[in-house]
């Protein structure tokens, strides 16, 4: 394999794109990997200073989050997020984790996420 250019990366539209059926909705969602960006973004907005002083993920901050920036279509904002949260926790985690996969974030960084969390309620969301 050739030794690929600058150029050639930058051009490159990397971003997968796949359709998941969400049975408890009854029909399908469209989503997409997330951007480097928009997974610091989630990840930062999602850590919280827990009492103890240690750093912990808001879980339900990340799914929600996560949920708004890779679902395509329909399309969501953070005005959703509290909606979201309301939903069947097992058709959430089943679109996140399609977003998560695109998205190249490994079962074990979400477990390792999952030990280090908390629930709170969701807020309203600055991810961008």
């Amino acid at each position: 394999m050739a030794l690929l250019t600058k150029e050639q990366i930058l051009e490159k539209q990397d971003i997968r794109t796949e359709t998941i059926a969400v049975p408890e909705w009854g029909g399908d969602v469209r989503v997409r990997g997330l951007t480097a960006r928009e997974r610091s973004r989630i990840a930062q907005d999602a850590t919280r200073k827990g009492s103890n002083g240690k750093d912990y993920t808001d879980w339900l901050r990340a799914q929600t989050d996560t949920f708004i920036k890779g679902v395509v279509e329909p399309e969501f904002d953070v005005n959703d997020a509290n909606a979201l949260a309301a939903k069947s926790s097992g058709a959430l985690q089943r679109v996140v984790a399609a977003i998560s996969r695109l998205s190249g974030i490994d079962e074990d960084e979400i477990e390792e996420m999952r030990k280090n969390s908390e629930t709170s309620p969701v807020g309203s969301s600055s991810s961008s």
